[in-house]
């Protein structure tokens, strides 16, 4: 296929990508929709999101190089997945500790960049098995009993994914829709309307939806274009409210509670913790060397009548 020219003493390219996976629908949102080449839209044998897949373009014959690193097929394992990976020394089953599909394009590039430097594939590989999520990227605590997933969203591209995840799950869930726009979220929250929330409510209905911001009214209509029931919705004026009502669902629900909240949802969290280790019963008995330290130690530590009482 054609190719583009690499820089003088440039190394050849190394590819990575997944083989086995498909999805039923063309892709809706794509930061790389047409062809580098000539300029025409990309058309796809096989799609898995955004612009990402077995691409090529029906003008001028580019097409998507083969894999050095390819996924031939991935399990979803709940709080992880199980992928079978193709390397030019054989395959490898991979433990990835996070959940949905972009976690394992993450550890696929990461993989990818260890063997092209020539490093401990055993060891790499075994790392991904422990991996523990970044600060509110898949972020797993618990809440007295109930487990609670902080999934940080940005773009379309992005929402999508986490909206995926929380579809595939079929457990009952209180999904809390955090929407602000101050500047570290970006000021302009338009892009809610290109993410595909109409997939989540074709796929999934909720007994009870709570939304909390700056924006929570402009979520609170797009989800209802999007097919929500709004009389299930409930919009939270502060996080003392939606703290509490966390906390009364613990009896209601069995399993986990999914977040998704923009930058902000847990600076904010976090001066409630700060406010709430300033009182007299708890001041000094945790060293708090930052938010992130002070919100898990709450969730490991405190029980329910102190989480609400913040």
């Amino acid at each position: 296929y054609p190719a583009l020219p690499f820089r003088e003493g440039r190394k050849p390219a190394v590819y990575y990508g997944v083989a086995g996976v498909s999805s039923d629908t063309e892709p809706n949102v794509s930061d790389a929709p047409r062809c580098i080449v000539c300029g025409e839209r990309y058309s796809y044998r096989r799609h898995t999101f955004a612009h990402l897949g077995d691409w090529y373009c029906p003008r001028c014959g580019s097409c998507r190089p083969t894999p050095d690193m390819a996924a031939e097929t991935i399990e979803a394992l709940g709080s992880g997945s199980r992928v079978e990976l193709r390397t030019p020394e054989g395959t490898r089953s991979v433990e990835v500790a996070l959940p949905a599909l972009y976690n394992v394009y993450n550890a696929l590039a990461a993989l990818t960049a260890a063997r092209s430097m020539d490093w401990d594939m055993d060891a790499c590989i075994g790392s991904l098995a422990g991996f523990d999520a970044m600060f509110g990227r898949m972020e797993t605590m618990k809440v007295g009993d109930t487990p609670v997933q902080i999934v940080l969203v940005k773009n379309p591209a992005g929402c999508d994914r986490a909206l995926e995840y929380l579809a595939s799950r079929g457990d009952d869930c209180l999904p809390v829709f955090c929407l602000n726009d101050n500047a570290a979220d970006g000021t302009d929250v338009s892009w809610i309307w290109d993410a595909d929330y109409e997939s989540l409510f074709a796929r999934r209905s909720y007994r009870q939806i709570g939304e909390w911001g700056i924006r929570a009214e402009d979520m609170r209509l797009r989800l209802k274009y999007a097919g929500a029931d709004d009389a299930s919705v409930t919009v939270y004026e502060t996080l003392d409210d939606l703290a509490s009502d966390i906390m009364s669902e613990f009896d209601k629900i069995k399993e986990s509670d999914a977040f998704k909240k923009t930058a902000d949802f847990l600076s904010d969290i976090g001066t409630k913790v700060n406010e709430f280790f300033e009182k007299p019963e708890v001041k000094g008995a945790i060293n708090k060397v930052s938010n992130a330290a002070i919100l898990y130690r709450i969730v490991q530590m405190i029980d329910k009548e102190k989480w609400v009482s913040m």
